[in-house]
């Protein structure tokens, strides 16, 4: 999927807040990654994106899934990181792609039932 490419009105819709944090990684997975920003884009199309970008295009039923998906996260990382935030987390420097996908998926291991 190297030239997989999403467009800014992307349809991924969410029920819960497990459900926001693995569409966020399912974004992050399958398209660039970029840091010092939400989002870069290719005539129109967004390539690359940050963690909180990825989340910022998930689509849901109700904002507080993804309110809620986004505080799980902030808390995970404040507990388990040095990092301050989801932005600060992602922008650190030596940051990968792979190392915010894998963080996604810890956060998503440790969700239950929601």
């Amino acid at each position: 999927m190297k030239n997989f490419k999403i467009s800014s009105k992307a349809n991924i819709v969410a029920s819960s807040p497990k459900e926001v944090l693995i569409a966020a990684k399912y974004i992050i997975d399958h398209l660039g990654w970029c840091q010092g920003r939400m989002y870069k884009y290719d005539k129109n199309l967004i390539t690359h994106v940050c963690a909180y970008g990825a989340l910022h295009l998930v689509q849901v039923r109700s904002y507080l899934d993804k309110s809620n998906a986004i505080r799980l996260l902030s808390n995970f990382l404040s507990k388990n990181t040095k990092s301050s935030g989801i932005s600060a987390f992602n922008d650190t420097p030596g940051m990968t792609k792979d190392k915010v996908s894998k963080m996604f998926g810890k956060v998503i291991k440790s969700i239950k039932n929601k």
